[in-house]
Formats: C-alpha cells, structure tokens, sequence
C-alpha cells in the first residue's frame, strides 16, 4: 500500500520516546518485508 513509509511521520504521537521506539521497529518491519 506504501502507508508503511509514512504512517509513523504523520502520527505527532510519535514524539514521546516510547511511540518512536515502536515506530522504528515497525519502519525496520515493513522495510524488510516490502
């Protein structure tokens, strides 16, 4: 779908450390499965 590059910068929420660790595991995911 192509969200996977993008959903985490759009989401503000992502500022706090907790959210951010998540969403570069997730990023690092969708990398290595695309």
């Amino acid at each position: 779908m192509g969200m996977h590059s993008h959903s985490c910068q759009r989401l503000e929420a992502c500022s706090s450390s907790i959210k951010f660790k998540v969403c570069n595991i997730l990023n690092l995911t969708m990398s290595r499965l695309s």
